[in-house]
């Protein structure tokens, strides 16, 4: 039986039985390679998306220095541009909290909040009367430990999003380096003609620059709507802050919200129940719905797609991926147009 089976892989024949265990076989390395893979996905994908937007650079550089000169330089740039300032910006960030939450604490003891309301005539009658039906300090107490438990995990998942961009930075430096290599193999890999693979990656690339730049222009309009707030309200150091929510939108996982929410809860434990009402609603208005409103509107058209079908993308690829969703849900929605498109050309051809 052995001989027989020698003698046909000598002579070229397959059997279907090996046609099936080839393909079993395959199924099964691809998943193994898949599970390998999943872990870095996000890695993976800030890292194209630096590779992508940096692009114009690198063209620009390229033949005047050699491979390895031009992606050590444009990684050293993007570190200096986006690292450096992003752990600058992340160190006084926990300070901060760490400052409003020690505040937070000796306000809530102190009851400063509730003399603060029971002052207002109609507050006050309200008080009282929630006063002698629930324990409103013990209330206020578990609300500040809710919001501390919970604003602690987001800052810690951005500092880890920050560790993180090391291995990002590594597979952006090969990215970078070996470009042209890695495009000729992913070609020769689809099954697609030239013409047709320019056609997918093209409006891959501009789906993941619309939702960089996007996410750059629109953090920097959170950051500015919640600057104003703050300096509108009376709290100090608004540039600060604007800068601050600036880049907490920008970034994964976290947001504006780590901001404004503690300055509010701060205001109210204060005393400045009006102020921190201003803050609260105005974050939930204004600050938080930027994103699904203006990101579909000014990214939508750049990438020639129906703001609904963007939004869809967007939110889904937030559900799906997480952090990385805010590039491979666009990135995925705009492939699956290219293909669609492809399809199209066969059908009339």
């Amino acid at each position: 039986m052995l001989d027989r089976l020698r003698e046909k892989q000598q002579n070229g024949t397959v059997t279907p039985i090996g046609v099936w265990m080839l393909l079993v076989i395959t199924a099964v390395v691809l998943y193994l390679c898949w599970t390998m893979v999943a872990p870095f996905v996000s890695v993976l994908t800030w890292a194209v998306a630096l590779a992508i937007v940096t692009n114009p650079l690198r063209r620009m550089l390229h033949g005047r220095l050699s491979k390895t000169a031009v992606a050590l330089l444009i990684v050293s740039l993007v570190v200096v541009v986006l690292a450096v300032p992003a752990i600058f910006m992340s160190q006084q960030l926990m300070s901060e909290v760490m400052r409003g939450q020690q505040m937070l604490r000796g306000a809530l003891q102190g009851a400063v909040w509730q003399r603060a309301l029971e002052s207002q005539p109609w507050l006050g009658a309200v008080l009282r009367w929630l006063a002698s039906r629930v324990d409103l300090s013990q209330i206020v107490q578990q609300a500040s430990a809710a919001l501390a438990y919970r604003i602690a995990p987001a800052v810690g998942r951005s500092a880890l999003v920050l560790s993180q961009a090391a291995m990002s930075l590594l597979f952006f430096f090969f990215f970078v380096r070996d470009q042209e290599a890695l495009l000729d193999s992913f070609r020769h890999f689809l099954p697609l003609t030239l013409p047709e693979i320019d056609t997918a990656l093209n409006r891959v690339s501009s789906a993941i620059r619309a939702a960089v730049y996007g996410r750059v222009f629109i953090g920097s309009i959170q950051g500015a709507v919640g600057g104003v707030v703050f300096f509108a309200v009376g709290i100090q150091a608004p540039l600060f802050w604007t800068v601050m929510m600036a880049l907490l939108s920008i970034l994964p996982v976290v947001g504006a919200f780590v901001v404004w929410i503690p300055a509010a809860a701060v205001l109210l434990a204060t005393g400045h129940w009006v102020r921190a009402l201003i803050v609260v609603g105005c974050g939930i208005a204004i600050i938080h719905p930027i994103d699904n409103v203006l990101y579909p509107l000014l990214v939508g058209p750049r990438m020639g797609l129906h703001p609904l079908v963007l939004l869809i993308a967007f939110l889904g690829g937030l559900i799906a991926f997480g952090a990385a969703g805010l590039i491979l849900g666009p990135a995925i929605v705009a492939l699956a147009f290219a293909l669609g498109e492809i399809w199209s050309h066969r059908a009339v051809a």
